[in-house]
């Protein structure tokens, strides 16, 4: 998704847009922080008012939806519907 990760933080806008055009929906209110990175992006249906911060990476070989009001902690791995926070994994390594 090299074309949000280029976008300034001030144009709001410009990455939804994006976003619209690259996931299968997007609810009102809702924000992904960019780098972001999916494999197809078509099969990403996030709700409402959720907020992703900087780094989502997102394997959508499988449909994946993220519900309404959803905040996606940091460094963690979350799998399973619903989602559940399996390991965390300290900042800097892989």
């Amino acid at each position: 998704m090299d074309l949000m990760d280029a976008t300034s933080a001030r144009d709001q806008q410009e990455r939804r847009q994006l976003l619209i055009e690259l996931l299968a929906a997007i609810g009102e209110g809702t924000e992904i922080r960019p780098p972001l990175r999916v494999d197809h992006g078509s099969h990403i249906r996030v709700g409402a008012r959720s907020f992703a911060n900087f780094g989502l990476v997102a394997l959508d070989v499988a449909p994946i939806t993220i519900g309404d009001n959803v905040w996606l902690p940091a460094n963690v791995v979350a799998v399973g519907n619903p989602a559940r926070v399996i390991r965390t994994i300290e900042p800097g390594t892989a």
